[in-house]
């Protein structure tokens, strides 16, 4: 090699080693941007069946098309704390056993989206009135731009260095209720032009849904330098998720490619426009209840977010109420025998035939009578203490007659130890359920 050479190369091995780039996104409150999220999960499901372990094969993949506006940011870590969101369009499809499965979109007048991450976790809300499950599922459990922030180490670095994940943005990106430990590392690994690129390895352990969840993530993010924005990425993850009280086990992997691009305010999010959205992190009870509607028509329900869905047949729907993951009670709604209007079944048969429930021992009865607290509908509940399946266990009976003869039962059953945490959240139950009209 010739000398003049090997200065040269020598160099620009130092020029390149002193790189240098200012990795701080700036997020002033105003700030728009135009996102588009792709998605592809593909994995098995495993649950429990007939005393065996059942596998089926599961592939979702979706867009989303969305505009989204910063209202608010966290003053301690810099993520934004508060967004508006005008979505444009929303694709996915789901395949069970590689059959699709018909998915539901998001209701036009549902397209504006408030997203919020504060201490008690993330929410997400339409301004429009309550979400179903399933559109609740499509705008609030997509990648969490509100972290995207949390990735860059927020000051200047050199090509080749390394910095820690924030909790927070760990919390956000791995979807956690409650994080246990992650080790989740970020590193600048060149600069090119006004483009930082950057990678981030690691690994995350939590809970989400009352299931412990581990995640390993090996991610490609894009940095404008000029802009100070994130503008793209390639999120991969494998994901290894336990049984929980509301859904089955689950080993896979997640790819998320993400574009996000600075626009201008769009009308849609104006501040006339938003001038609904509520002052601070405190959200309308109205706007949080999910709403949900019996396929027979025969019966709608708006219930508190922490109720999941867990079976729907013709006979029986069947939630169950999470508290901070921890699995309460479960209640069962069965629509009964029409009456006629303004009429309601007879107690004391609907009491006799509620303890005497198949499978169920009744041993005391703690309470029964009318419920007059519920407006517009007959109600009437039987509580009593009993075993099932070797549990002691309390369950509530609820007749429920509508004014023109609709009736249905719903029971919650409970472990006994649960009970004082149940308080009064069945009456939230009752009071949201509605007869067709």
């Amino acid at each position: 090699m010739r000398y003049t050479t090997a200065i040269a190369l020598l160099l620009t091995t130092q020029f390149a080693q002193a790189q240098t780039a200012n990795l701080t996104e700036l997020l002033p409150a105003r700030d728009c941007t135009r996102v588009t999220l792709r998605t592809v999960v593909q994995g098995e499901r495993i649950f429990p069946q007939d005393g065996e372990k059942k596998s089926q094969p599961v592939k979702l993949t979706a867009e989303h098309r969305f505009f989204e506006k910063v209202i608010a940011t966290h003053d301690k870590t810099g993520l934004a704390a508060k967004t508006a969101r005008q979505y444009e369009s929303i694709q996915s499809q789901l395949s069970l056993s590689g059959t699709q499965v018909p998915t539901t979109g998001l209701r036009a007048d549902r397209g504006i989206v408030v997203a919020q991450r504060s201490d008690e976790g993330f929410t997400a809300y339409s301004l429009g009135g309550p979400l179903t499950r399933d559109e609740l599922d499509l705008v609030g459990d997509h990648f969490d731009t509100l972290s995207l922030t949390g990735l860059l180490p927020g000051k200047e670095v050199s090509v080749g260095d390394t910095w820690k994940v924030g909790n927070p943005a760990a919390i956000g990106l791995g979807m956690f209720e409650a994080l246990e430990v992650q080790d989740l590392t970020g590193k600048l690994d060149a600069v090119a032009g006004e483009q930082a690129k950057i990678s981030i390895t690691g690994t995350a352990k939590g809970i989400d849904a009352g299931a412990s969840v581990v995640l390993t993530v090996s991610a490609n993010v894009t940095f404008d330098l000029t802009r100070r924005k994130i503008t793209a990425m390639e999120w991969k993850q494998t994901d290894v998720r336990g049984l929980g009280p509301v859904s089955p086990e689950f080993k896979g992997s997640v790819t998320v490619n993400l574009n996000r691009e600075p626009v201008d305010e769009p009308k849609s999010l104006v501040d006339a426009a938003l001038e609904s959205v509520p002052t601070g992190f405190d959200i309308p009870a109205a706007l949080m209840v999910v709403e949900y509607r019996d396929p027979q028509g025969r019966f709608t329900l708006n219930h508190p977010r922490d109720w999941r869905l867990t079976g729907a047949t013709a006979q029986q729907t069947t939630f169950r109420l999470l508290d901070r993951g921890e699995f309460l009670t479960q209640a069962t709604i069965t629509p009964f025998e029409k009456v006629a209007p303004g009429q309601h079944s007879d107690v004391a048969k609907f009491k006799a035939d509620a303890l005497a429930s198949p499978g169920w021992n009744a041993e005391s009865v703690l309470d029964e009578g009318e419920v007059k607290a519920i407006t517009g509908r007959f109600a009437y509940r039987v509580t009593a203490t009993g075993e099932t399946d070797g549990i002691k266990v309390v369950q509530s009976f609820f007749l429920i007659a509508g004014p023109n003869g609709d009736q249905a039962v719903v029971t919650f059953q409970t472990r006994q130890q649960s009970l004082s945490k149940l308080g009064a959240r069945d009456l939230a139950v009752i009071e949201g359920l509605e007869f067709k009209k």
